[in-house]
């Protein structure tokens, strides 16, 4: 939870052998509080993007994400 709970962790499932996965770890759970300004629901699917692009070798594209959503966000991670 040290990076805000569920609704804003991203996730992949790595397969070394094959098709991996990246999507947020808890889906779209916060949807509840879209539109507030307390927090982005969108941001876990964005975060697991850049996953997925570090995973390729797009070292570079994925950490360009990491830094937008920290801009966006006020939080370094």
């Amino acid at each position: 939870m040290i990076q805000g709970g569920l609704g804003l962790a991203p996730g992949g499932n790595i397969n070394p052998e094959g098709t991996s996965m990246f999507e947020p770890i808890h889906g779209f759970s916060r949807q509840n509080i879209k539109g507030l300004d307390v927090a982005n629901p969108e941001s876990p699917l964005i975060w697991a993007g850049s996953l997925l692009l570090d995973h390729i070798g797009e070292h570079e594209a994925a950490q360009s994400i990491v830094v937008a959503i920290e801009n966006v966000s006020g939080m370094a991670w």
